[in-house]
């Protein structure tokens, strides 16, 4: 799935080295969509609350209606089941809804001491037979487990804390390896803004590295300071090599070593960044990374001055 600079989101298939559009789905650039990778696609339109569930076969998508108090800001459709996430200050911010019945389920969340605020799960990853939903409440954050069943609502297991990179962050991504979770955060304050890339052990949250980039200067400038700006848009890891978007360098690659979960340092300067006029045009940045399933290959998506979006297969 990718979005278009309308906002429409479209189904595609690489063959022949293209990426060749094959459906294409109403939505607007708030909308936050889905998709199982084999039959069935979900958006969802943040305006007006309504979910639609795009089958195969075609003809009119499953709608279904969410109440308005629970700000979605995330989706994944897994299995059978479309998993919305986002804020609710009454209730739950997880809820399960089966593509076929359309019945809904409230995802409990847990009562701990640590909880001290509403939760806002603002991306879903899915590992094995544990859905994993990161939690954005300014801090302290968490990943929430759940354990997922075949169509069968999925149950609380656990939670575990992340890594606070700065004041008033808020998380807009996150991957998951078979050996590592990454997110994608952006923060700021008097000393300016800030993107962050974080790497965590997937079997030891408490082992990370991150990544820090400046998006904006501090407040109060210091006379004679020129700050380097370097705004991450994307990411994904690849066995041992994390991959980023930056707006103003391009596509950078840094190999994960032991040594930086150790030190629990900031490797920035380690990123081996590609030479972006080889598929730049003036003025363009990368906005996004989208794997292409049964490929070594990623959509890279770039995204003109005027707004317009296109994609291109790369080797990465």
């Amino acid at each position: 799935m990718l979005r278009k600079e309308s906002g429409a989101i479209s189904i595609n298939r690489y063959t022949a080295g293209q990426i060749r559009e094959k459906a294409l789905y109403p939505a607007t650039p708030r909308s936050v969509y889905a998709t199982d990778g084999h039959t069935h696609a979900a958006v969802f339109e943040r305006e007006t609350g309504m979910l639609r569930v795009y089958s195969p076969a075609g003809g009119k998508p499953l709608e279904k209606q969410i109440p308005s108090s629970l700000n979605i800001k995330t989706a994944l459709l897994h299995k059978g089941s479309v998993f919305l996430g986002g804020e609710d200050y009454n209730a739950t911010s997880i809820v399960q809804i089966d593509i076929d019945t359309l019945q809904r389920e409230n995802l409990s969340m847990p009562e701990a001491p640590d909880f001290l605020h509403r939760k806002s799960i603002d991306a879903f990853l899915v590992d094995n037979d544990m859905l994993l939903a990161v939690d954005n409440i300014v801090t302290p954050k968490y990943i929430i487990y759940f354990h997922l069943g075949s169509r069968s609502r999925a149950v609380y297991s656990h939670y575990e804390k992340l890594r606070d990179n700065g004041p008033y962050e808020s998380i807009r991504a996150a991957r998951i390896s078979e050996d590592y979770i990454g997110t994608l955060s952006f923060s700021g304050g008097q000393g300016g803004g800030f993107s962050h890339i974080t790497v965590y052990r997937k079997d030891d949250l408490s082992s990370s590295f991150s990544l820090h980039g400046r998006i904006s200067p501090p407040i109060f400038e210091i006379e004679g300071t020129e700050f380097s700006l370097n705004r991450f848009t994307d990411f994904i890891i690849t066995g041992n090599r994390l991959v980023v978007a930056s707006a103003e360098k391009g596509i950078g690659v840094l190999d994960i070593l032991p040594d930086f979960f150790e030190r629990g340092g900031t490797p920035s300067e380690k990123i081996n960044y590609l030479y972006p006029e080889d598929f730049l045009r003036e003025g363009e940045t990368i906005s996004g990374f989208t794997p292409i399933p049964g490929t070594d290959k990623t959509a890279v998506s770039i995204t003109a001055p005027d707004g317009t979006v296109r994609h291109i297969a790369l080797k990465i």
